[in-house]
């Protein structure tokens, strides 16, 4: 009797305790759950604070003012479209791209749509937009270009330089960079890629300057996977400076230092892949 009582009192007190140590049990919602606010960015000038928030089937962009962190402005797309990317083009202006929700946790896809608008909502304008509008409305619409942004120019507070892809069927087909006006959606051509199937990066004073390309084909026509790196000069004249095939070492350029210095990264996809000057 003295043994059973001695086995349950241990027992009892074994269960107590870990009662007391365990923790608090987490929801596994906790883990899966979207975040209400995300993509947080600060203005140039440290004026603002900008985010998405996730309100169900659609994000919208908020500002806030950092002084107080009271809402400024609340910019909310038509037709269920989400706020996608979003980046400071100025002290006081903001430009977007729109994308759209598929489902709860399935990654949405863009529309190709981009705007931009000031802190406070004013100036709000569709820089690139689908289908038909008024005439009298600024921007301009496009079929199956691609637009992705290259630099939003710190010393420019009204052009951003964005790299153009064209569909291989269309006339021109390739990449080309263009400076657009965030206010009048008004583009200019800088340069235009040397063939198809080419990404362009900038240089130290955001001219086009190189571009990778990939090919099916050699110099002689025959199949086979290259990656070319072209420089294009200031005349605008582009030359070939290094060509693999597949297998051999790709170069791909990342960035370029005010003193002219050029980073780039090389792959054999075998090593891991390694920045060098």
């Amino acid at each position: 009797m003295k043994l059973f009582c001695a086995i349950f009192f241990c027992a009892s007190a074994l269960t107590v305790t870990n009662t007391i140590a365990a923790p608090n049990v987490i929801p596994i919602e906790d883990f899966v759950k979207h975040s209400t606010y995300s993509n947080v960015k600060i203005s140039p000038t440290g004026e603002y604070l900008a985010m998405t928030v996730d309100r169900g089937d659609q994000d919208v962009l908020t500002v806030l003012r950092t002084s107080d962190l009271s809402v400024v402005k609340l910019n909310q797309l038509p037709d269920k479209k989400s706020v996608g990317s979003f980046y400071w083009t100025s002290p006081n202006r903001l430009m977007f791209n729109a994308v759209r929700k598929l489902g709860k946790y399935e990654q949405p896809f863009g529309t190709g749509e981009w705007y931009a608008v000031n802190a406070d909502g004013s100036l709000a304008r569709p820089l690139i937009y689908y289908g038909t509008r008024d005439a009298t409305q600024k921007g301009k619409t496009v079929g199956s270009e691609r637009f992705s942004l290259l630099d939003t120019l710190r010393d420019d507070d009204t052009n951003v330089v964005m790299e153009v892809s064209y569909p291989r069927s269309s006339e021109g087909a390739g990449t080309e960079v263009v400076l657009m006006d965030t206010i009048s959606g008004r583009r200019k051509s800088l340069a235009r890629a040397p063939k198809e199937n080419c990404g362009i990066a900038l240089d130290a004073s955001k001219q086009p300057r190189f571009a990778v390309c990939s090919s099916s084909k050699d110099e002689d026509g025959e199949y086979a996977e290259r990656s070319e790196l072209y420089r294009r000069d200031d005349s605008g004249k582009w030359t070939l400076i290094n060509a693999s095939k597949t297998g051999g070492k790709h170069l791909s350029v990342e960035y370029t230092a005010p003193d002219g210095t050029v980073y780039a990264r090389q792959s054999d996809d075998k090593a891991p892949a390694a920045a060098q000057p």
